[in-house]
């Protein structure tokens, strides 16, 4: 809500979890989709503690 165009990386991200995991382990499968799941947990959590301390700051 507060950081809308983080939506945009965050599903961006989440997204190139499960072809990468799919893709097993052909051209770094596996680890590119714990990086991209770690991408996307990052930037969520990151929005919300942003989110929360902004509301909590204002509120």
């Amino acid at each position: 809500m507060f950081f809308w165009p983080l939506t945009f990386h965050a599903f961006g991200a989440a997204l190139q979890v499960f072809p990468r995991w799919y893709s097993g382990g052909l051209d770094g499968g596996l680890d590119g989709a714990h990086a991209a799941s770690s991408r996307a947990r990052s930037l969520c959590l990151g929005g919300l503690f942003t989110a929360w301390c902004l509301s909590s700051a204002f509120g």
